[in-house]
């Protein structure tokens, strides 16, 4: 995502920046080895045929030769297929005998319990789970499911990468205002829940039920507002004047489908790599706003099951996101790499671009944290006292 905030009169960074056509940068990145040669301290990587980056083992050709006797990769994830796109293809460039790639595409929970359910009887077919749900894999590493992997991209990342061992945080993604900006034609863009709570009291009557968020049965969601009111400053000041006009959605497709038809002129806490794309293929019915008061930025993490069927692929693909030719080819799909060493050229919207945007008091990280039922509870009738208000 662009570093600089969209939205009509401010296009400094646009939102072509980060999905700068597929035709260039994936010519670029496609023919890229193992670790890129020309990234900044990778080393003198000239792919995966035996040559590969000083910083990698001496024997990782042998998960590269083991893996071609697999039967390419099966994820279950809760990521679009636009999102995973430019990565999908990079991968497969770079292994092409991993050309079976199985994304089985869920909720940000079912990820979860599709998993468990499998486990407890014949097993799973999965080799990779990925959300972006961080109350759900903080449940999650309880289970000693994770097999045991250390990627040699660590020393590229500082410790969000792995919070939980072996969850690693692919791309850590903000989440934003998004609106119908042809609804909104006479009125200034929301850059705040401030504004757009001053919106909603200047015309009750044309707002009221026209703004959308998560419902807090959606994990992500949850965990979202949980942190933003763990954090930011004075949150209920602002969430009780808005959410009186909310109506919730459970998933970030009925968010942005509806937003794309007008049903809803705003909405907020929405997963920004999912309203970037929109509104890059939008015209300009679409656009967004990173959040002025607080963005939240929520980790889209990954595991190697422990019981993989295809588990040295899935080293490959673990290692392949976290190099510096992954991390650009996820910038591509709209999602925040978060690798230290990235330039602003490659990777325009990364994660250390989006906090000096915002200001580091306003990036407000989602942390893997385990929520009792005393936490849910109590946010929960918090959140339906200032609806009812």
């Amino acid at each position: 995502m662009s570093p600089h905030s969209p939205g009509t009169g401010n296009r400094t960074g646009s939102r072509r920046d980060f999905l700068r056509g597929a035709a260039a940068l994936s010519a670029a990145i496609a023919g890229a080895p193992l670790v890129t040669a020309c990234a900044p301290g990778t080393g003198a990587a000239e792919g995966f045929q035996g040559r590969i980056a000083d910083h990698y083992p001496a024997d990782y050709d042998r998960i590269i030769e083991t893996s071609r006797a697999e039967n390419g990769l099966t994820i279950y994830s809760n990521t679009s297929q636009e999102n995973w796109a430019p990565l999908f293809a990079g991968f497969q460039e770079r292994y092409p005998w991993a050309d079976n790639l199985a994304v089985t595409a869920l909720g940000s929970t079912e990820v979860f319990q599709r998993f468990y359910s499998e486990d407890a009887g014949h097993g799973s077919a999965a080799d990779l789970l990925v959300a972006n749900a961080p109350q759900e894999w903080a449940r999650f590493a309880h289970r000693d499911a994770a097999l045991a992997y250390d990627t040699p991209e660590r020393p590229f990342f500082d410790d969000k990468l792995e919070g939980l061992p072996g969850v690693f945080a692919l791309t850590v993604d903000p989440v934003v205002i998004g609106y119908n900006a042809l609804l909104l034609e006479d009125v200034p863009p929301p850059r705040s829940l401030a504004d757009i709570a001053r919106l909603c009291e200047s015309d009750p009557g044309r707002f009221r039920d026209n703004i959308t968020t998560y419902a807090l049965s959606n994990a992500y969601g949850f965990a979202i507002n949980h942190t933003y009111v763990a954090t930011a400053a004075d949150p209920w000041a602002t969430l009780d004047r808005l959410i009186p006009f909310v109506r919730a959605e459970t998933s970030a497709g009925a968010m942005v489908d509806k937003l794309v038809s007008g049903e809803y002129a705003i909405s907020y806490f929405q997963s920004g790599g999912v309203i970037a794309l929109t509104a890059e293929q939008s015209k300009g019915l679409i656009d967004w706003s990173y959040i002025e008061d607080g963005t939240p930025l929520v980790p889209r993490s990954a595991a190697i099951l422990r019981d993989a069927p295809n588990a040295n692929t899935a080293k490959l693909f673990i290692d392949h996101a976290l190099s510096y030719a992954g991390q650009v080819q996820l910038s591509e799909g709209g999602l925040t790499p978060h690798r230290g060493d990235l330039r602003d050229d490659d990777a325009p919207g990364h994660y250390d671009a989006i906090v000096e945007a915002v200001g580091a008091d306003n990036a407000i990280l989602v942390g893997y944290e385990e929520l009792d039922d005393t936490d849910v509870d109590a946010l929960t009738q918090r959140w339906e006292q200032a609806r009812s208000a």
